[in-house]
């Protein structure tokens, strides 16, 4: 944090890791979810293992550490960019901590979201698993001029076992 504040840097790209909020943790045959929507329990559900309790507390402290990197970049006019999955009602996200709701109060904070497509991509997916993952970008920069929808044609999946889906 310091290199930023002494301008080391032009600009901040900022992902902070979604495992322990991700909305896959609410889907049938998931994982089982870590966190819930609201305080408290956003922070983390009673009840979890050692080990569940300790990636909640290392997926916030991230999340934290992440917000108050925004924060610095904003106070010193430094152009910064944070990416993570889109906020979903009813379901726990990264942004909506504490410490992320100050940053969007901000009002040299910019939000938008947009589909990030996985065309061509060497990841593979299962069948009909689509995709495209919404997400949500924050910044103090303007994020008007993205792309926000998925324009490549229809595209089908080949799988090394033959199988195919579009």
């Amino acid at each position: 944090m310091a290199s930023v504040a002494a301008h080391y840097y032009c600009m901040v790209l900022l992902a902070p890791p979604c495992a322990t909020f991700s909305c896959v943790r609410s889907l049938p045959g998931g994982p089982p979810p870590l966190r819930w929507e609201a305080p408290p329990n956003l922070y983390g559900l009673p009840g979890l293992s050692m080990a569940d309790a300790e990636s909640v507390k290392v997926g916030t402290l991230l999340a934290t550490r992440a917000a108050q990197m925004a924060k610095l970049c904003n106070q010193e006019k430094i152009p910064w960019v944070a990416e993570n999955p889109k906020i979903r009602p009813g379901y726990p996200a990264l942004f909506n901590i504490h410490e992320w709701l100050e940053v969007r109060k901000d009002p040299s904070t910019n939000e938008d979201v947009l589909e990030q497509c996985g065309y061509q991509s060497l990841v593979p997916r299962q069948p009909l698993q689509s995709s495209l993952k919404c997400t949500t970008l924050l910044g103090n920069v303007p994020l008007g001029g993205i792309c926000r929808r998925c324009c490549h044609p229809k595209h089908t999946w080949v799988y090394k076992d033959g199988r195919s889906v579009e």
